[in-house]
This record gives structure tokens, sequence and C-alpha cells, in this order.
């Protein structure tokens, strides 16, 4: 029609007004350029690179020292596959960064030709067969270098595409380790990696925005190399190299290869902007651009140019400059006019068909398909940046959920024993993928630190830890108690309690031990241990380990007597427990001895010795215990019972105690305890004086032989205290030694009185028995020993009924006593017996001195008591001397 016939030709005019005033102002450009005159200018690698080329020289040097470093720990470590594949990568980590730092200045070089003539792109052509072998071979490693920069480079077409390609590798591989490989992800890596690749994407999308520049892809760069060096020295020094796989092997490799391509890029780009600022600076116009040419690629192409030529405005200044220019000026403009001809056509050809199709109803139509498709094509940009930032984002907020919820079920589980596992060991997905169920893995912690923790005990729950080897717990003032569980985790090598309260107390009862852990000898701090209610037999060897061990608990075990011996070396214990043992006999060694002298409280209820020593009773010992055991007999010779009787000893059902060379002078309301099983009380060679024996003796039920040898009873008159004889199931008496000057007729008064030794004493004369005893017949004594006394005859009373009628056994002797007494006496006595007992002269191993000794016809040396114990006339046939004048003197005693 008319009207889009004058549309047409207006839209022609218009295009033509535009082209002329370019052209114009192309011309006066090219003018004003030829008019300046270029400068010289030397390209220095400082000049050229700078501080930010320093920069990025130091991290390709980290990166390749990252990667040689991973595979020497691998080489370390034994794992030839891991360190084979790093060396490999480290190899192509340094050839492909290294190079841009030593070879600046051919990068210099060719950004100085594509300033001057253009980028180009180069084809191979067989005319060139005419070359050399190593002409074609590295003609066709140019091209292929200069195809890659034309198409993926800094300066390619599809650099864009490279860099998306590089971040969706990049994601993956940090996603298939956590998705894939969570058997060595701990928790805290899998959270920084959901997290970086969280980033990763959005920053991806968002410098999807930025302009398609050169500034803009340098920026893209940058961030890549970011978030690339980050993975590097995080992966480098989380990767376990003695077990790494594959998959460790992919998370390394990965951000090593990226970081190196980024910084090949960053390194390019940055050489590029110094030589396009050497360029302007110098005045050197520049080139037009050439998309494809064919052979005029030489053997001089990298050569550097040394000083930038100076240009006077003519192109063809330089042309036959082959060493300083690799390009001939000439064929460089010659093709370039080409070149910008047939783009010139094309571009004249588009504004043809666009403006024959100008105002028409399909180029509107097309208009609007076209806006529409961008539209469209916007809106599934959008969509693929909310899904796939939306997957990432849930992905990370789904396991950020999970791992809270997991680590207070764990954190419940072990209590604060929870805090000593390390961030590394704590695999929630160890077994069943970053999709399955999370579990706390305890089985598969080795170490357990909590040294400086606020942990207050260490319970049954460590058992979790089935496969812990070492427990580090010092230095927490908290921790007060470590319990007897860790016996029974069979790789623990290490338990560390030093500076914590459980370093001085352990208490590991009722657990059903039959052994002691290796690692309770590596307390040596150790003051308090606590094995009651187990199992154990013995006490081991490594014991003295515990030097500093004061006090010891190891009551209801199965130990013997032995366990005595064994703490023997521990010199600091003083307190111990060995109450309900398998004791059936208590050691009487010397070395023995002095160990039980030596604590001074000892616990030895409910065992089944009958013996008793000494050394239990010393004075120092604050405590002994002796219930429940089968001791019925104590018989002690040692200065060191006493002052006070040995009360511990009361507590059993005793039948017999015997001590001589004590300490003991009382007799007190103690004795009482055992008033219905003691059959004897003998304590000779004391210190019992005449107001310290309790009235209350009368109590002792049970008592049937009573033996107060060489103790000063007697008060000043000489009596001896009557409740002595007033015992009333009392069989044996012996007072011999006491100072005794008188006896008390109460002592007639005892129905039960069989044997009456009063020897070494300053008796004169005997009371009579009182009538009332002599009209009740009660009177039954039948034995009676007078030696050494002060008699000068025989007692009238022994001559009279009752006396004359019971008597069995008497023997009389004294300093007053020669042969002719003894003559005397005897037929005195044979008279007073009607014959029963029979007399004669007993004779001595000291020449002169003789005693009476008269016994019952047939009775024999043992005298029977009436049905108790049978009394030892041990001191029959002979008498021996009374040596010097004081009667009770220990030594003459002793040896009566």
């Amino acid at each position: 029609s008319d009207s889009d016939s004058r549309t047409r030709q207006q839209h022609r005019r218009r295009h033509h007004h535009h082209h002329h005033h370019h052209h114009h102002h192309h011309q006066l450009r090219s003018a004003a350029s030829k008019r300046r005159r270029a400068v010289t200018i030397v390209p220095t690698f400082w000049r050229t690179l700078g501080w930010r080329g320093a920069l990025l020289s130091s991290l390709m040097v980290a990166n390749v020292a990252l990667a040689y470093r991973a595979t020497v720990r691998a080489g370390l470590a034994g794992n030839a596959e891991f360190c084979i594949a790093m060396a490999v990568i480290t190899f192509v980590a340094a050839t492909a960064t290294l190079p841009r730092l030593f070879a600046w200045d051919v990068i210099y070089t060719k950004a100085h030709h594509r300033w001057r003539y253009g980028a180009r792109s180069f084809h191979f052509q067989p005319r060139d067969a005419q070359e050399t072998v190593r002409g074609r071979v590295a003609h066709v490693l140019n091209v292929l270098l200069l195809e890659y920069e034309m198409a993926i480079g800094m300066s390619g077409r599809h650099f864009r595409t490279r860099g998306l390609v590089a971040e969706i590798v990049e994601v993956f591989t940090q996603l298939n380790g956590v998705l894939f490989s969570t058997d060595s992800i701990p928790n805290s890596t899998l959270q920084l990696t959901l997290v970086m690749v969280v980033i990763n994407v959005l920053g991806t999308w968002l410098l999807a925005a930025v302009p398609r520049s050169w500034s803009g892809k340098e920026l893209r760069s940058t961030f890549d190399l970011a978030i690339d060096m980050f993975w590097v020295a995080f992966n480098s020094n989380a990767v376990v190299v003695e077990s790494a796989g594959l998959s460790q092997v992919l998370a390394l490799a990965v951000p090593i290869l990226f970081v190196a391509s980024s910084l090949r890029v960053l390194g390019y780009y940055h050489v590029f902007a110094a030589a396009k600022r050497d360029c302007m600076e110098a005045h050197i116009p520049g080139g037009v651009a050439i998309h494809s040419h064919t052979n005029i690629f030489t053997k001089h192409r990298l050569r550097g140019f040394g000083t930038v030529v100076k240009d006077d405005g003519d192109d063809d200044a330089d042309g036959d400059d082959e060493t300083r220019s690799p390009w001939s000026s000439a064929r460089a403009l010659t093709v370039g006019a080409l070149g910008y001809l047939s783009m010139f056509t094309i571009r004249r050809d588009s504004s043809a068909s666009s403006v024959s199709s100008y105002g028409s109803d399909d180029g509107t139509a097309r208009e609007r398909r076209l806006k529409r498709a961008r539209v469209w094509n916007a809106v599934g940009v959008a969509l693929a940046a909310l899904v796939s930032c939306g997957c990432v984002v849930a992905l990370l907020a789904t396991t950020l959920h999970r791992l809270d919820a997991t680590e207070a079920h764990c954190r419940e589980l072990v209590g604060g024993m929870w805090d000593g596992v390390h961030d590394d060991d704590r695999l929630f997905f160890r077994n069943n993928g970053l999709f399955g169920e999370a579990t706390c893995g305890l089985e598969h912690i080795t170490v357990l630190d909590l040294r400086g923790s606020s942990i207050t005990r260490i319970d049954e729950r460590v058992l979790h830890f089935s496969s812990v080897e070492d427990i580090l717990a010092s230095d927490c003032p908290n921790l007060a108690y470590v319990g007897p569980e860790v016996n029974f985790l069979a790789n623990l090598q290490t338990l560390d309690l030093t500076g914590s309260p459980a370093a001085r107390s352990l208490v590991w009862r009722d657990a059903g031990l039959t052994s002691l852990h290796a690692v309770l000898w590596q307390q040596s701090e150790l003051r308090e241990l606590d094995v009651s209610g187990n199992r154990l037999e013995t006490i081991p060897a490594s014991m003295p380990s515990l030097a500093k061990l004061e006090r010891l608990n190891a009551s209801g075990n199965l130990l013997d007597g032995r366990a005595i011996v064994a703490l023997g070396p521990l010199r600091n214990l003083m307190s111990v427990n060995l109450a309900n043992n398998s004791i059936i006999e208590l050691p009487v060694d010397a070395a023995s001895v002095r160990v039980l002298r030596r604590w001074t409280s000892l616990d030895l209820r409910y065992n089944a010795f009958t013996n008793v020593h000494e050394a239990l009773f010393d004075p120092k010992k604050d405590e002994l215990r002796l219930e429940g055991t089968a001791v019925r007999r104590a018989i002690l010779a040692s200065s060191n019972v006493g002052p006070a009787l040995p009360t511990d000893l009361f507590v059993l059902p005793l039948e017999q105690f015997t001590v001589w060379a004590s300490v003991i002078n009382t007799i007190d309301d103690s004795i009482l305890r055992v008033a219905d099983t003691l059959h004897t009380l003998e304590i000779s060679s004391s210190a019992i004086s005449h107001n310290y024996i309790t009235p209350s003796l009368v109590q002792m039920s049970a008592l049937h032989e009573l033996g107060l040898d060489q103790n000063a009873l007697a008060d000043n008159d000489g009596f001896l205290p009557e409740v002595l004889f007033r015992i009333p199931t009392l069989a044996v008496l012996r007072l011999s030694c006491t100072n005794m000057r008188q006896l008390s007729p109460v002592a007639w008064e005892s129905p039960s009185l069989r044997a009456l030794e009063i020897k070494n004493n300053r008796l004169t004369s005997l009371p009579p028995v009182p009538a009332s005893v002599v009209e009740a017949g009660s009177l039954d004594l039948r034995v009676l020993n007078l030696r050494m006394t002060d008699f000068d005859g025989v007692p009238e009373v022994v001559l009279q009924p009752p006396l004359a009628d019971t008597l069995q056994v008497f023997t009389i002797s004294g300093k007053h006593w020669d042969a002719n007494a003894i003559n005397a006496s005897i037929s005195v006595v044979e008279a007073a017996t009607g014959g029963r007992l029979r007399c004669r002269e007993a004779g001595t191993e000291v020449a002169g001195v003789n005693c009476l000794y008269c016994r019952e016809e047939g009775q024999s040396r043992d005298v029977d008591d009436g049905g108790w114990q049978h009394f030892k006339l041990s001191w029959f046939p002979s008498c021996l001397l009374d040596l010097g004048e004081t009667t009770g003197g220990l030594l003459a005693g002793f040896l009566g």
C-alpha cells in the first residue's frame, strides 16, 4: 500500500543518515589518532601483574601446595590409590596455573596483538602439508588452543555456559558427598556442605543476572574461586587419608581443578587488562574483529614482542618486521578489511530484511511473538531458580532439623558424656544415608574427650560407647563419680582423671567384677577405692602402683588371707575393709604382722578365720571390726594390748580370752558383752588393780575359769575384791602373784569353785569355812595350790571338813618348809583326810627346796573338776625357788 511504501522510504532515509554519521565520526577519530604519536612502554612483571597479580600467583602456589600436601599425607599413610590420584591432580593443577605465572609475557603479547588486530579464529588447512611434521603438530595445537579461547575461554562466546557447567559439577560433587558418602561425613561438615551448596546455587542465579561483560565474567570467576578455594582448604584438612576412597578423592580433586581454572581465567583477564591499559597509554589504535581466517598463523605468533613499536599513524609501518610482530600488518589489514566488509554485508542484509518487514503485520506479529518468548523465557528461568533454590534450602532446613532432633536424643541417652564426642565423630547418617534414619553411632566412638567440661558423673551410660579406647576427663571440677561400668569396656586403654575429684575417689561396688581393669593402675592420685560387693578373688600384683591410696573397701568379695600380704607395699594405706570375704586364717608372718599393726582401721567381719593376732589390738588402731568371724578363742601376748579391754573382740561369741604381758589396767562392764559365752578369762602380767574390777563381773553367767595372775589386785589390807569369789559359775580361779596377804572368807561360799590357785602370795593363814557353808555342804573345792607362800605349817582349815573331805590335790611350799616340816606335815594331812590323800616330799631342781605334794589315791595328774575343763597341774611334781622376797614378782610368777 502507499502508506507502507512511505514508511519503508522513511526508514531507509533514517538508516542511511545514521550510517553516514557513524562513518564520518569514524573518519574523524582515525584522523585524530594518526596525529597522536605513539610512546614507548616497556612491560615488566610488576607493572603488568602488580599486587593483584601477586595475590593470584600466591593462590596458584597455595592450591598446588595443598594438593601436594594431600599427596604426601596419603603416601605416608599407605593409601596408594589416593596418593596416585592426588599426584595426578597436583600435576594438572601445577601445569594449568603456574605457566600463566612464568609465561605472563606470552599472554601479554597475545593481548597486544588482539588489541591491534582484533580477535581471530583459525582453522587448519591441508595445504600446510608441505611444512614439517613438527610445524604441523604445533600448528594444530595452537589452533586448538585458540579455538578453546574463542569458544569457552575468558573472551569466548560460551564462557557463561562453561561457568554454569562448572557450577553444576561442583554442586553435584558436594551433594554426592552428603547424599551417598555419609559414612565418613561428620554432622558439622554435612551442615557446612549444605550451607555452601545453598550459597553456591543462590550465588549462581544471582550472577546469572550480571551482564555479559568482562567485569561480569571476572565477578563470576572470583565468586567461583572463593567457593572452590574454601573447599580446597577445608577438604584438605578434613579428609582422612588413611581410609579415603573415591568420594573423598572427588571432594578434594574437583575444587582443586576448579580453583586452577578460575585462577587461569583471572590471571588471563588481569594480564589482558594490563596490556589494554598499556596500549591505550601508548596510543596504539585498536584493530578490527575477524571471526574467521585461514592459514595466516605463523610459528612466531607466541614470541614476545619486547618493546611496543612506535606507530606514526601508518598501520603498514611495521609490516616488514616479522620478529617484533608475529603478524604482517599488511596481511592483517587486508584480512580485517575483508572481514569488516563481510560483516557489514551481513548486517546490511539483515537491516534490509528487517526494513522490508517493518510495519507489516508479519513483522508486528513476530515482534509480539519474540516479546512473549522473552517473557516465557524469563518466567522459565525464574521458575528454575525458584525450584533449584527451594530444593536446596528445603534440604538444608530438613537436615538441620533432623540433626538438632538427633542431637537432643543423643544427649538424653548419654547425658553430659555427649559433650566428649568430638565433632568429627558425630555422624548421624553413618549407616542409612541422608534420607535414612539418623542414629547417634555411639558404638563407633573411640575417644571420649571430656577435658575441662562440667560433667558430674560417668555412669552406666558409658556402656553405649562400646568401642571407646580413651576417656579423657581431666580437669573436670564437678566430676565426682566414675562408675564400675568402665571395667566392661573391652577396648579401653586410657582413663585420664587428672585434676578431677574422681581422681581421688572411685566407687566400683556391686558390679559383679571378677577382675579390675588395667586403667585403674593409671590413677596415681587415687586416695580412696571402693570395690565392695564384687567377685574378686585376688588383689592384683599391680596394686602397689596406687602408691597414694589411703582407704580400701574390698568387702563382699572372695579374697583370702593373701590379700593382706598383697596390700603390704601400700605404705599410705591406713583403712582397710575386708569384711565378708573368704579369709579362713590370718597370716602371722612378720611382714603381715607389721601390716596389720600399721592399719589404723580394719574391718574383718564375717570371715571364717579362727585365729587372732595381738597386732590387731595395737593402741594406735582406731577401729577393729570382728563381728561374724569364727574366732572363739583369743590368746594374745603383747604389750600392744590395752590399757582398755579389746572390746572389738567382745562383739563375737567369744569362749576364751587369754592375754598376758599386756598393759590392760581395768576390767569394765564391756566384758558383759560376752557374759553368755565366755568360758575362760585370763589376764595375767598386766596392770589391773583393786579398784578397776567392775562389780558387774558377777553377771558372767558362763565364766568357768578366771586367771588374774601377776596383777596388783590386793588392797591396802591385803584382800582381793570379793567379786572374784562371787561369780556363780566359776570353777577355776587363779590368783598367783597378786600381793594378797589375806583370803576373804567369801572364797569358801562359791558352790561351783573346784580349783583355787593362790600361790606366790604372802599368805600366813586361811580363814575358816563359814558355818552356813558347812551346814549347807555347798563347798566342793578339789584343788588348792599354796606354793611359795608364808605358811608355817598346813593351814587348819585344810585339815578340817569340808576341805578335808573334798580336796583331791593339795600342794604347799615356802621359805619355812624344810625336810623336817614336810615329813611332819605328811602324817598330819594323811591323818586328817583318813588316808584318802597320799602325801610325799617332792624334790626340785634346786637343792634344799622341796614342797609338800598330796594327791588322792588313784587320782591322775589331770584332776576332774566336776564336768568342766580338765585342770592341768603343770607345776607338779616339782616346785621352783621363789626368787627374792617380793611375792608376786613378775619373773617368779611367770616361771611358777
